[in-house]
């Protein structure tokens, strides 16, 4: 089975190679659904021709699994099936007799989607699409398959002063009226703030209330509930909101002015699409969890589950759009009593899929997609689960999140405090992330890493290939009390990550944050970083040695375009790292006193890597994937059929991304090439976007080729692009072609007005090299 793999606005891959399957040997029973299925006893599900729904084949497995004599396989014809309620499995769903229970994709791609198709569509005065919608709450709609954000000021503002109440108490915040703006509906908004003291965490405040206060100025309320007060500070200091933070206004019609964008009000779902809306499918997600899998308790936990081919799709969150979200760090924050009412730090679980007292668990060759939480999330007594072979994309925050924080002191500035774990006999052990494609994670809630191990044994996040994520690529250990170190012996090896940390800042493409346990040394070897972005804000770095880290080994790992190589706080300091033999493009590094060794820090500032470098991550990333490091386009001769005045075509090879190049504009099919000189075997082709501006229809309808022929009268297709890129993205093709090309070509497609981008980089060796 091939899987459709991120066909978006970002990056498309190619199909993943050489994919496991989870039931090579017979099964004992094999039982059959559909998303039609029958739901009564008398359907078996054991005939192909007579399917039952989900929840009938379930029933099935109870009523056969406590005799089991081989793995029960359950194939799930495709569709979409959607739930009206979540799909929980519990230890009564378990693999039992050392056998299986194998959900399993048969003919076609099932998709368990916890979303609602929007019908009715009609255009209106303004140009949108509208269409009657009695959902509420969520913070995207899916679009062909693809994620759509809710309209968001482009820019953002910042406030002018505290809005006070009789006593005193801060109740919102005072802006400027015209930069605000003027909008019909209050109760749609949302305040979106990111907190440059800090940096590195988002906060999302919903407005009550507008009203307007003196000399041009209006003010924003919202929830200010009852231990949350402290969360308004004085200045911009880390964790806390301040009036002159930078805010975002989103959720309101008025803010839609660009294709790609929606709002909802009064029961309207308006949208301003770039696709076809009579053959479009709008789905809006309505289900929190799609899959849970969870046992009764620590010793009846569920168990022997596996999903093999099966795609999970749109969950929502519902929790932010009453409380806000109140962000400490990652996936932290502050949530309120239901019987008390006063907010109290709690960690961040929901994912559209969520696993709790479990063991082995495996997801094999599925895609999770357009979710408002995590992906996948793991939460207590979860041991001995395989992700593997799975493309997870467009979640709201990280891609794979497990484990609880551990805090054992409180900040000078958070009066609450606490130490966040539930025993050493809680803590998730033994996940495997392997080959898996993580992409656009923390869309809803940027502090959304691609994969966030907090506290974990033994896992290991292996050959995965990780981009676009608003936070960091890799988080592993949050917590900073040495008293209590849980977690160790994991092991971050051969993964790469491009274009990490989108959003936030403060961040490490990889970042460790916590006490191990002496001895269990966490390694993280031949991992290789790049494309990290500046302009997010201070302390953007490769790889990140956070407070209190203990007990790892950072080795023969390479940082391409990295504005810090190796970050390492030092309050409270290290205990036995070391870094070893690390590459690096810049020679940027922070270091500091404590017990760290940093031993061959190499540098090649130039970028012309050594043949070490190449070694050190060649089989980085998903396996089956040659990734080259060498950019064979860098410096070649280029020519375009038009350039904007002052500009020039070389500016697509000058290996600088604060330089661009754009045609005149005028050209309805304008083009840029670079010639290799010879030809070469071409691994993959990435154009990086423009970096500094958004113009979404000026990075949109476009193919790349390659050839032999200057003039491309015979030519490859190697991807098309007709979605627009977003700001900053990298688009990205893998090529599997072992002939050698000479040409590659950026072609502009039956579109007028401007085109451009910063940089186009082809990745490969000459065709008479291995």
């Amino acid at each position: 089975m091939q899987l459709a793999l991120l066909m978006g606005s970002i990056c498309s891959v190619g199909m993943l190679a050489g994919i496991a399957t989870a039931a090579e040997t017979a099964a004992w029973k094999t039982l059959y659904a559909a998303p039609n299925g029958g739901d009564g006893p008398h359907i078996s599900c054991e005939a192909p021709d007579s399917p039952g729904s989900l929840f009938r084949a379930q029933q099935r497995v109870r009523e056969l699994n406590q005799s089991m004599q081989g793995d029960i396989v359950i194939k799930l014809q495709g569709g979409r099936y959607e739930l009206q309620k979540t799909f929980t499995l519990t230890n009564l769903d378990s693999g039992l007799n050392g056998h299986r229970v194998i959900w399993k994709a048969g003919d076609g791609q099932p998709v368990l989607s916890g979303g609602r198709k929007i019908t009715q569509w009609t255009k209106d005065t303004s140009g949108a699409w509208q269409a009657p919608c009695a959902f509420d709450g969520f913070r995207f709609i899916s679009v062909n398959g693809q994620w759509r954000a809710r309209a968001m000021m482009k820019e953002p503002i910042r406030g002018k002063d505290w809005l006070l109440d009789e006593k005193k108490n801060k109740t919102g915040i005072v802006f400027d009226a015209k930069e605000f703006g003027t909008y019909a509906n209050a109760k749609d908004l949302e305040l979106w703030t990111r907190c440059p003291g800090s940096g590195w965490e988002m906060h999302i405040l919903p407005i009550t209330k507008m009203q307007p206060v003196e000399n041009g100025t209006v003010a924003a309320r919202f929830n200010v509930g009852a231990g949350v007060e402290w969360k308004l500070g004085k200045d911009s200091a880390a964790n806390l909101v301040f009036f002159k933070d930078l805010f975002w206004v989103t959720g309101s019609r008025e803010l839609m002015d660009e294709a790609g964008e929606w709002s909802l009000e009064s029961g309207v779902l308006r949208y301003i699409p770039w696709e076809d809306m009579a053959a479009a499918e709008v789905i809006v997600p309505a289900l929190e969890e799609v899959i849970r899998i969870d046992g009764a308790s620590e010793a009846r936990r569920a168990e022997h589950i596996v999903f093999d081919g099966i795609a999970v799709a749109h969950s929502t969150w519902m929790e932010p759009n009453t409380f806000g979200f109140w962000a400490e760090q990652c996936a932290r924050y502050l949530r309120p009593d239901p019987k008390t009412g006063v907010y109290h730090n709690a960690n961040f679980y929901n994912g559209a899929i969520t696993i709790n007292r479990a063991r082995n668990i495996s997801f094999l060759n599925g895609e999770v997609f357009g979710t408002t939480g995590a992906g996948i999330s793991m939460i207590d007594y979860v041991a001995d689960v395989l992700i593997e072979r799975c493309t997870i994309r467009d979640t709201g925050f990280a891609g794979i999140l497990a484990g609880s924080w551990c805090h054992g002191s409180k900040r000078p500035n958070q009066p609450i405090g606490g130490v966040f774990h539930v025993g050493a006999a809680a803590i998730p052990e033994r996940i495997s992330v392997v080959n898996c494609e993580i992409a656009r994670t923390g869309r809803c809630n940027w502090n959304g890493s691609g994969i966030e191990m907090i506290w974990t044994r033994g896992s290991r996040m292996e050959h995965n290939y990780i981009h676009d994520t608003s936070s960091h690529g890799i988080t592993l250990g949050l917590g900073w009390d040495s008293n209590v170190p849980l977690g160790g012996d994991n092991r971050i090896a051969r993964n790469c990550i491009i274009d990490p940390i989108k959003r936030v800042a403060d961040n490490g493409a990889i970042y460790l944050n916590g006490w191990s346990e002496q001895g269990k040394t966490t390694m993280v070897l031949n991992n290789y970083v790049r494309n990290l972005n500046p302009n997010v804000g201070a302390g953007i770095v490769a790889f990140y040695s956070d407070n209190g880290s203990s007990d790892f080994v950072w080795r023969n790992n390479v940082a391409d375009w990295s504005p810090s190589g190796e970050g390492k706080a030092s309050n409270p300091p290290h205990e036995r790292g070391l870094y070893d033999s690390n590459w690096y493009s810049t020679s940027r590094h922070r270091t500091n006193a404590g017990i760290t060794y940093v031993h061959d820090p190499i540098l090649v500032l130039d970028r012309n890597w050594p043949e070490e470098a190449r070694k050190a991550v060649e089989d980085a990333g998903i396996e089956g994937r040659r990734l080259e490091i060498i950019n064979i386009a860098k410096g070649k001769p280029v020519l375009a059929s038009s350039s904007w005045s002052g500009v020039n075509p070389t500016a697509g090879v000058d290996d600088n991304l604060r330089t661009d190049w754009a045609d005149n504009g005028k050209e309805a099919n304008s083009w840029w090439q670079v010639d290799l000189e010879k030809p070469q075997v071409i691994s993959r082709i990435e154009l990086l976007a423009r970096q500094s501006h958004q113009h979404p229809e000026q990075q949109r309808n476009f193919a790349v080729w390659v050839s032999n022929d200057p003039a491309f009268k015979d030519k490859v297709v190697v991807g098309e692009q007709f979605v627009p890129l977003e700001r900053a993205a990298t688009w990205t093709r893998w090529f599997e072609d072992p002939k050698g090309y000479r040409y590659v070509r950026v072609q502009r497609i039956n579109n007028a007005g401007h085109f451009g981008f910063s940089e186009l980089q082809v990745f490969g060796h000459p065709a008479d090299s291995p």
